[in-house]
């Protein structure tokens, strides 16, 4: 009996710093002050005024500063499965087969895309849970992007 109280002791000890980024992410983000950005490239490739403004928030709360890549999604989002990118923003349809490979802030269908428009979205690296949590927060600030 006592044997259980401590094994179960030790577990929840090992929980007091959930949600954790098992690659680091936040971590390397505040300690480097760089929060690495892909942008997927439509028209003139920079970021419109609501990722602006999603960016800015996301960087203002890690202490970082962005730096932007630009680039077709085909190329940004496996260097964001790699740990390359630390966040992909760009206008995705909510059927795009990438949603089970990667996190996307917001979700498919709090975005409101049910006309089948692409519309803006975040997207970060799966499993990386704080990091998630951080950006969840500021994802609202999304649903004001047009195409």
């Amino acid at each position: 009996m006592k044997a259980n109280f401590v094994a179960a002791l030790l577990m929840l000890s090992g929980c007091a710093d959930l949600p954790w980024d098992p690659e680091g992410t936040m971590e390397r983000i505040q300690e480097s002050k760089v929060l690495r950005v892909g942008i997927i490239s439509s028209g003139n490739g920079a970021p419109d005024v609501p990722q602006r403004r999603f960016l800015s928030s996301v960087a203002s709360e890690t202490g970082s500063r962005p730096q932007l890549v630009t680039g077709p999604a085909e190329l940004l989002l496996p260097k964001l499965e790699e740990g390359e990118l630390d966040i992909v923003v760009g206008h995705f349809a909510a059927d795009t087969p990438w949603s089970k490979r990667v996190t996307f802030m917001p979700t498919p269908g709090q975005r409101g895309d049910n006309d089948g428009e692409p519309t803006s979205a975040a997207i970060i690296r799966n499993g990386e849970n704080g990091w998630i949590t951080l950006v969840h927060k500021h994802a609202p600030i999304l649903k004001g992007a047009s195409r």
